[in-house]
């Protein structure tokens, strides 16, 4: 299970880890695995106390950078993700010292095809910029511009910081202004680049194009929709590296880098965190999609089985089938035997009326069933006759498709002794 945390911030370097322990003070534990980790507990943010979790890459470099992504994304669940260091500058209009937050990425050796001319060793071609897939540190950062009053703290602690420094160092010329905050593009390659001819081939890719580093493509690569933000502190111009040992570089780059991890804290308590996104498992929305497709073709089955349903289809009543049909040694009537009688707009209701005997055994049924019990009268008869609903038989062997005959057969009874019936209509059973 993944412990939550609030920012995990990657610093590709121990200067610049040494420089974020400056501004959040000593961390309160210290982890080995899967990298070089520290955990700060209560870090002030836009929210309320935090926790903070930085770690360092194996090495340098676009693969390195997304491998220990990838890893620490297996240990902690974050709500944002930091990618904090120090870069170089590609424009003289910036300032070392300055910070930059990344718009737009630009992997420039990303390249097709190399080609050799007399001015330069390699010919670079554009790339396409990859863009940061969140908008929340460009937005944190406008935010942070927007508040002059906080902007121009973060610059007097920028400045007083960068003073002590290079007085400890002994170096100078000691920084005379303030840094200031750029929301432009990067270029990050793998190579550490070193040479002014490089850096105005790089810098002529695209005119917003303003910092140079070397992790950006990689750590993206592994991000997915995590909200980023990727800020650098700009500590040397691309060339004379070899002087690293120099007090004013190394003062430089520790001025850098300070730079960045306060205005990073200080983005970071502009607006509450992004809300925590829980965690897909692989293919649940590709296992949901089946089962869905599963069950609208189990109901199309279904619904073509019964077929077209009707609102005013209704079955025979159960009580027009008579009981005592069986014992008479009738076959009983079945739903396909059974005319359907289901009254529509265009014909009138057939009426229901029982067709005449034809067969002996017929009318020795039909005249037991008409026949009134021993001491009832006349009128009394043709009373329970009324009142009984009319009964469908159907003759045996007969064809259950036809219509049906209207003819009612009319019965009177008699009283007498001999039990002899007199009837009278068109179809008499004697």
């Amino acid at each position: 299970m993944r412990e939550r945390i609030d920012v995990l911030v990657m610093t590709p370097l121990p200067e610049e880890m040494a420089a974020l322990v400056q501004v959040l003070g000593p961390p309160d534990r210290k982890g080995a695995e899967p990298l070089a980790t520290s955990v700060w507990s209560r870090v002030p943010l836009a929210g309320g106390p935090g926790v903070v979790v930085a770690f360092m890459p194996a090495d340098m470099d676009q693969l390195p950078a997304a491998t220990a992504v990838r890893q620490m994304l297996m240990y902690w669940q974050p709500r944002c993700f930091a990618l904090l260091g120090i870069a170089a500058s590609l424009r003289d209009t910036a300032a070392l010292g300055d910070v930059v937050v990344a718009k737009y990425v630009w992997h420039y050796d990303a390249r097709r095809k190399v080609a050799q001319r007399s001015n330069c060793v390699n010919e670079l071609y554009a790339p396409i910029p990859i863009a940061i897939n969140s908008n929340f540190g460009i937005s944190y950062a406008q935010h942070f511009l927007a508040d002059k009053d906080a902007f121009v703290q973060w610059q007097n602690e920028c400045l007083d910081r960068g003073r002590a420094i290079f007085e400890d160092a002994g170096a100078s010329p000691v920084p005379s202004s303030a840094p200031r905050l750029f929301i432009d593009d990067f270029a990050t390659g793998s190579a550490v680049v070193d040479s002014q001819a490089e850096r105005e081939a790089i810098a002529s890719l695209s005119r917003k194009l303003l910092a140079l580093e070397m992790e950006s493509a990689g750590v993206l690569s592994s991000l997915g929709d995590l909200p980023v933000v990727v800020i650098r502190g700009l500590s040397d111009a691309a060339s004379g590296k070899g002087k690293d040992d120099e007090p004013v570089q190394v003062s430089f780059r520790q001025y850098a880098a300070e730079n960045a991890a306060r205005s990073l804290v200080r983005l970071l308590r502009v607006a509450p965190l992004p809300a925590r996104r829980s965690p897909e498992r692989p293919g649940r929305q590709a296992l949901l999609l089946a089962g869905g497709v599963a069950v609208l073709v189990s109901l199309s089955m279904v619904l073509l089985r019964q077929g077209p349903f009707r609102a005013d289809h209704s079955s025979p009543a159960p009580s027009a089938i008579p009981t005592d049909a069986g014992s008479a040694g009738l076959p009983l009537p079945t739903l396909a035997s059974i005319p359907d009688t289901t009254p529509s707009r265009e014909t009138p209701a057939p009426s229901r009326q029982p067709s005449p005997p034809s067969s002996p055994s017929e009318r020795a049924t039909h005249r037991d069933l008409t026949r009134p019990l021993a001491g009832t009268t006349k009128g009394d008869a043709l009373s329970k006759e009324a009142a009984t609903p009319p009964v469908r038989s159907a003759a045996p062997g007969a064809s259950s498709v036809g219509p049906t005959h209207s003819a009612t057969p009319r019965t009177s009874a008699v009283g007498s002794t001999s039990g002899v019936d007199s009837c009278t209509g068109d179809y008499c059973p004697h």
